[in-house]
């Protein structure tokens, strides 16, 4: 199980004690940035909601000094009080923390990590000279995701999906899971999906069998709560009670060398692929709305020329979900091969008959949640189906994704889904070495629309891709949009047509080798 345990060196430094009083404030563990499932669900669901974390009371403070210089680790202090201004002695929460500089446009993240005591250490980059502003808020209270994790156990989904029965005369529609749900008569579609679970209840229609499922669908139902658990998830519900009253000014100065912001000179393209997996945090910063990443530098501009000449008598494989159709979509504002790309969810692809390559996108396995539009059952495919297409001597391209819809479902189903990807990915490598294969990591979102939609099972889908591809480190690439997105807040997990092309920069400076 994932315990949160920081698996990279994303952070430069951790302090284990404040100086001056209360030094015994510190855990001696391991740093995390979030807590396992069992210290989540330790506390009662049944509780004095003044008893959770007030913003409105708990506190920010730096850590030393006001005054930085230019690549400084800059650490503040989160300390987290109830509504009667008693000091919390657990942990869990999830912020968000980040500094700006509207007048230079420039934004950064910062990592938190819990003790699991009330207190939490902030790390962020002074990433550029001036005089930025360090702004905290909780997204997520302990008791909100312990709230989900029940959730998940007791209706397996938090969203209904379904599968359409029809014979030619009868037809029927049932709900599926990812695990049989008594006392119900299930069909296993599991060898459909990967070998991955995918149980449907089966049919009440005697002339229906379980070979009959010909569509999939899904609608976003409400979950039901009781009278103490809608308090408890409504708690994020007034955005304005969220964040802290304090907020921190600190000074940049200029570099050595009269810098004004921290940049690379070497090209993304030529990181190694284990290099990504190791890069410190922040793994970037906006300076003057532009994203500079820390580990490289993005060469590759965004034109049709450029673009095609790294697609040039190659695929490019971004199969996944709706965020990963947005990316074809900027794809295709840059190249223009078709009018247009649809939102909907069949199988797509876009082919430049003089370039000679093409674009590919598909739907990912079960747990995949459409829409009320009824698709047939085979647009749901495994990630890795089209991996047994390639070539021996191929020099594709594949952008891995999973995400979006598994937050939908327990963190475990997520770590299933993956494992059995890794097995995947490392055949195709020993088999065609030429190919160029990337995981897209998770991006943040806050305060958006759907309160079941928490983005902080980002946090343990990080983990789990970096504990799960370690053995592949070498050899796939890891893209990493988390601190993109936290630093501008993101409200939707569909980002902006303009993150998306800055994303989809990134991903080209990346892939676009050998």
């Amino acid at each position: 199980m994932t315990r949160g345990i920081l698996q990279t060196t994303r952070l430069y430094h951790v302090v284990t004690q404040w100086s001056g009083t209360n030094n015994n404030l510190w855990s001696t563990e391991e740093p995390r940035r979030f807590l396992s499932e069992e210290e989540i669900l330790r506390n009662p669901l049944d509780i004095d909601l003044k008893t959770v974390t007030d913003p409105l009371l708990s506190r920010l403070y730096l850590h030393r000094q006001t005054t930085f210089s230019l690549n400084d680790p800059i650490q503040v202090r989160i300390e987290t009080f109830d509504s009667y201004g008693i000091r919390r002695t657990s942990g869990g929460d999830f912020f968000r923390l980040w500094m700006e500089e509207p007048g230079l446009r420039a934004n950064v993240s910062g990592d938190v990590i819990d003790h699991n005591n009330g207190s939490y250490t902030g790390i962020l980059r002074a990433s550029w000279a001036g005089t930025p502003t360090i702004f905290c808020y909780v997204e997520k209270r302990k008791e909100e995701i312990a709230l989900i994790y029940r959730k998940y156990h007791q209706y397996d989904t938090l969203w209904n999906a379904h599968a359409d029965f029809f014979n030619g005369v009868a037809v029927e529609s049932t709900l599926c899971f990812t695990r049989p749900m008594p006392p119900a008569e299930y069909c296993n579609l599991t060898a459909d999906n990967g070998d991955l679970p995918y149980y449907c209840v089966h049919p009440l229609h005697p002339d229906l069998n379980c070979s009959m499922v010909v569509s999939v669908w899904s609608y976003r139902r409400r979950i039901p709560l009781s009278p103490a658990e809608k308090l408890v998830y409504d708690l994020s519900l007034d955005k304005e009670k969220d964040i802290f009253r304090q907020n921190i000014s600190v000074n940049i100065s200029r570099g050595p060398e009269n810098q004004s912001s921290l940049s690379s000179t070497t090209p993304c393209k030529a990181v190694s692929p284990s290099d990504t997996w190791r890069n410190e945090a922040p793994s970037g910063f906006f300076y003057k709305d532009a994203w500079i990443p820390r580990l490289c530098a993005m060469t590759v501009p965004i034109t049709e020329t450029a673009y095609s000449a790294c697609l040039k008598n190659r695929s490019l494989w971004i199969s996944g979900d709706s965020t990963s159709m947005q990316i074809m979509t900027e794809m295709n504002n840059v190249l223009r091969v078709v009018p247009a790309v649809t939102r909907t969810h069949e199988p797509k692809i876009i082919r430049h008959p003089h370039y000679n390559y093409s674009i590919h996108w598909n739907a990912h396995e079960f747990p995949y949640f459409p829409g009320l539009l009824h698709y047939p059952k085979a647009y749901i495919k495994p990630e890795s189906h089209h991996f047994d297409k390639i070539p021996n001597d191929s020099r594709d391209i594949i952008v891995l994704y999973l995400n979006t819809h598994f937050i939908l479902v327990h963190p475990d189903v997520f770590r299933r889904h993956v494992r059995k990807l890794v097995s995947r990915t490392r055949a195709l490598t020993q088999r065609a070495p030429n190919v160029v294969i990337a995981v897209r990591g998770p991006h943040a979102y806050f305060k958006q629309m759907y309160q079941e939609m928490y983005s902080y099972w980002g946090l343990v889908f990080r983990d789990i891709l970096h504990e799960e591809f370690r053995p592949l480190y070498d050899r796939v690439i890891f893209l990493d949009f988390w601190d993109m997105s936290v630093a501008l807040g993101l409200p939707d997990f569909h980002p902006s047509p303009a993150i998306v092309r800055t994303m989809t920069q990134s991903m080209m400076g990346y892939i676009c080798r050998g």
